[in-house]
């Protein structure tokens, strides 16, 4: 072979890698944020937190984050934020060992059922990181502290509801997030053990979202395709009532459906105001952010903590909405 073309081929070579890395990190940054560290901005406070978010841009979780950085500036302390681009479990447990490995002196996220959240809870601790769980708990975990919505009374709520503005037999549709979320089981447990106690209503199958605006649609037009009888709709993550109207708009004669849905984001309300959907189970999330930094505080002043603290949940209906006028800030 010659010399020129062994250069050639060198050089071809050598492009292709630098292409192949290029995408590599490009791709990379598209499917997973970061919020990038201001190392100066950094060096003026003595705690770091790594807030460890289900998905980075959604609404909710924005929510839980304008909280924890808020409190943040006020308490002193430094406040990171990551999270996938879409809601992926390994890469949340993933960037959790990152945070841990990088001696971060506290975590906040949302609790995992999962084996190797735990493990990685313990290794914290070993360390002398404290982990704080918002959204979703996982108790045996050895997490220091839970701020969030109490998610089995939460789903009572949202069946008391049906039940109150409901007469004779119901056939529900439910669209949740995930199969695998805990805070998501539990909203759907509390509720089918409110409808299912009544001996009126009948859970005729669940849909998954995605924790996603589109797939809450898609789920709810599968849904009352497989089920025409299906009466009512009650969805269990953010975004899932927008989803939920959507699917029902491509259901010709889908008829007047009863609609829960979840959270305050101010696309629902517009949807209750509208009357498109009929109430909503009212979170709190930025007060989740703010607590869950205020305890990191707390910790580092070697105070008390209480293991469990529930924020406020309530049912809002399209009065509440009107005279509110929007999401919870």
């Amino acid at each position: 072979m010659g010399e020129r073309r062994k250069r050639w081929m060198f050089a071809v070579f050598f492009i292709g890698c630098l292409a192949s890395l290029a995408a590599t990190v490009y791709f990379g940054t598209k499917a997973f944020y970061v919020e990038p560290v201001n190392s100066e901005e950094n060096e003026t406070y003595q705690t770091r937190v790594a807030l460890v978010m289900e998905e980075a841009g959604n609404p909710y979780w924005e929510q839980i984050k304008e909280g924890a950085v808020e409190a943040g500036e006020e308490a002193g302390i430094y406040v990171e934020t990551y999270g996938p681009s879409k809601a992926n479990k390994n890469e949340q447990l993933e960037t959790m060992n990152r945070m841990i490995e990088s001696n971060v002196d506290a975590i906040i996220t949302q609790g995992i059922d999962d084996p190797v959240f735990q493990e990685l809870v313990q290794k914290a601790l070993e360390k002398g990181v404290p982990v704080i769980t918002v959204d979703s708990d996982v108790p045996e975990s050895g997490r220091r502290a839970y701020i969030g919505t109490d998610n089995y009374e939460a789903g009572v709520l949202a069946g008391e509801e049906l039940l109150q503005h409901t007469e004779g037999i119901q056939h529900v549709g439910i669209v949740s997030g995930s199969a695998e979320t805990v805070n998501q089981q539990e909203r759907v447990e509390g509720f089918r053990n409110t409808v299912e106690a009544s001996g009126r209503v009948e859970i005729k199958d669940i849909g998954y979202s995605g924790i996603s605006e589109i797939g809450a649609a898609q789920a709810t037009y599968s849904l009352l395709k497989e089920e025409p009888d299906i009466t009512a709709l009650y969805g269990t993550s953010a975004l899932d009532a927008v989803g939920i109207a959507q699917g029902i708009e491509e259901i010709e004669g889908a008829g007047d459906l009863y609609v829960i849905g979840f959270d305050t984001l101010p696309e629902t309300v517009q949807l209750l105001e509208e009357g498109t959907i009929d109430a909503t189970v009212r979170q709190h999330p930025v007060q989740m952010g703010e607590q869950a930094v205020y305890d990191v505080a707390r910790l580092n002043q070697q105070k008390h903590v209480p293991a469990i603290q529930h924020t406020d949940t309530v049912i809002w209906r399209s009065s509440e909405a009107a005279r509110e006028g929007g999401a919870e800030q």
